[in-house]
């Protein structure tokens, strides 16, 4: 990793913790939603991160490297999310399961640029705890 990478990289990281912080303050992560741990991926030039939302939302953010604004969606709302989220880069897109409702084992995919989440059931109820 060069000087340059690793600076962004650390400014990356720094910028992160300083929204985490930011949005605990703030109310939007209650601790202990905040203890079921987000999920962070770096995404060609930016970082996003999923976290389980009020009422068992699940929530997005993302912003681009080496700056501090971060933007926030609902990949799903209230009543849908029963796990800390894990996330994924594929290609274009972002992905992120979680745990929903019935013990369903849940999908989302967005294409980069866009926000449109696209929601499946990957396994029904009951296939997971």
């Amino acid at each position: 990793m060069s000087k340059a990478e690793f600076r962004r990289w650390r400014l990356a990281v720094f910028s992160v913790a300083a929204a985490a912080a930011a949005l605990t303050a703030a109310g939007a992560v209650t601790p202990a939603l905040a203890a079921t741990g987000p999920s962070m991926t770096a995404n060609h030039g930016s970082v996003n991160i999923a976290v389980p939302g009020p009422n068992h939302s699940l929530r997005f953010y993302w912003a681009v490297n080496g700056t501090s604004t971060w933007h926030a969606e609902t990949v799903a709302g209230g009543g849908t999310t029963f796990s800390a989220p894990s996330m994924t880069v594929n290609g274009n897109s972002v992905n992120i399961s979680a745990v929903g409702a019935g013990s369903r084992l849940k999908f989302y995919w967005a294409v980069n640029g866009t926000f449109t989440w696209n929601p499946e059931t990957v396994a029904g109820p009951g296939s997971v705890q």
